[in-house]
């Protein structure tokens, strides 16, 4: 029966020297990470070396009984007051990183750990390669080779390379502002000489005839006197009382019926002209 890629890598039983665990909102990467944590370290013989980017260590270390051969470099907390258990730091070696854009201080504290250890082979652990790549890509990437030529000095005087660097990587965030260009800063040039013929255009246009009663043979307008001759006609069918009628309207008598009405302000009085709805 065939063992499955995983079952080996998690046993050491497939040879790969970089293994890159995708990271996603709808599948999380860091129950597998864990359990790689979980595998090398009871392997006694193999150095883990912790680095945490975006999650404190502890978290990493809750459900691991040995973990004399963990070594701890912490980029998360980037202060000496961040606390652990006392079960979990009397056996660990602790190393705080403060500044994650200088990785040539992370590299060199690498490099001073593993010359202090004698172990036959590590396994580096990134706790995520994002946080590197959104500062710069080109700097992750060296970052990376500087750090496997570390943990392969390490390893020269064997046969093979049996180091192994694990990582994790949020293929969900985009590489901004590294990666490309987000936008665009318009800068608007004004030009004087555009905007005085666009006014002078503007007075033209004022000044034309409408095109749509420039070829009329009749006039649709009113004049001064028009205007005023029809405000001061009074319609036949409107009929509009002083007060002094009001008061009196149910004393007075009548021969025949009466219509009142009281014109609202939206009645309309008939001010427009009725050739409007025409279609010219």
């Amino acid at each position: 029966m065939t063992t499955p890629l995983l079952e080996r890598l998690l046993n050491h039983k497939e040879s790969a020297n970089f293994i890159v665990i995708e990271d996603t909102i709808l599948q999380s990467g860091y129950v597998l990470l864990k359990e790689f944590i979980k595998k090398v370290a009871k392997n006694q013989n193999r150095c883990v070396l912790l680095l945490c980017f975006e999650f404190s260590p502890e978290w990493f270390l809750e459900n691991i009984n040995s973990n004399k051969n963990l070594v701890i470099f912490d980029a998360y907390s980037k202060s000496d007051s961040y606390d652990f258990e006392n079960d979990i730091i009397s056996d660990l070696n602790y190393n705080f990183i403060k500044n994650i854009k200088d990785t040539s201080e992370i590299i060199n504290i690498l490099k001073d750990t593993i010359k202090k250890l004698s172990y036959s082979s590590y396994t580096l652990i990134i706790d995520s390669i994002s946080p590197l790549l959104l500062i710069d890509t080109s700097l992750t990437f060296n970052f990376l080779k500087r750090i496997s030529s570390c943990l392969t000095l390490s390893d020269i005087n064997t046969n093979t390379n049996s180091n192994l660097i694990i990582t994790v990587y949020h293929s969900d965030i985009p590489n901004y502002p590294s990666s490309g260009i987000s936008g665009y800063l318009n800068n608007i040039e004004k030009n004087p000489e555009k905007y005085y013929m666009r006014l002078i255009h503007i007075i033209l246009m004022n000044l034309m005839p409408d095109p749509t009663t420039a070829n009329l043979l009749f006039n649709l307008s009113l004049t001064e006197s028009q205007k005023k001759a029809k405000n001061e006609l009074v319609l036949p069918y409107v009929k509009i009382q002083d007060q002094y009628e009001e008061k009196n309207r149910e004393n007075t008598t009548t021969s025949g019926g009466n219509i009142f009405y009281e014109p609202d302000k939206n009645d309309d009085f008939d001010d427009e002209d009725p050739d409007d709805d025409l279609s010219i």
